[in-house]
């Protein structure tokens, strides 16, 4: 069992949200060292607001703000799970592109914090079964891997790589 020792405060989950995913879990990573920051802040540019926009090469750039070194990557779905492990294992939480969890057809970021076996603990800010009206929830390999678009798909790791 790997489970990041990061004590996070989630905000609660919205059911209607669509927008703001990837600023929510840039949140995430920052709260978890102790920084606050509001979600309009959260993004690569004030255009990147205006059309709530975060593309797969913006949390970087958006950690670099606050001096938190991270890297995007495109990992292949064949090797996503290894991957995702190895992070984790290493103490990186990572955010990840999927399929919106509501159906949508919009990209979602949702990230991992840990992992016990093939169950992985995230934070989804769609989820709809979110424990006490936030963000937490439990996915399998499977349904990650049933979430990922393409052949693979764009994750932010935070640290060395």
């Amino acid at each position: 069992m790997q489970v990041l020792d990061h004590a996070v405060a989630w905000p609660i989950a919205r059911r209607d949200i669509h927008h703001e995913c990837g600023p929510h879990q840039v949140a995430g990573v920052l709260r978890s060292r102790g920084i606050e920051a509001g979600i309009e802040a959260l993004y690569a540019s004030s255009l990147h607001r205006y059309g709530d926009w975060m593309l797969p090469m913006d949390p970087p750039l958006v950690l670099a703000r606050y001096g938190i070194r991270a890297r995007w990557r495109f990992w292949l779905a064949g090797s996503f799970i290894k991957n995702l492990k190895r992070a984790l294992d290493a103490k990186h939480p990572i955010l990840i592109t999927i399929r919106s969890i509501q159906g949508t057809g919009c990209l979602h970021w949702i990230s991992a914090w840990g992992y016990e076996g093939d169950t992985f603990y995230c934070y989804d800010s769609q989820c709809e079964s979110a424990e006490g009206e936030r963000g937490n929830v439990v996915y399998s390999a499977s349904r990650l891997l049933a979430a990922i678009p393409w052949r693979g798909t764009f994750v932010t790791r935070m640290g060395q790589e």
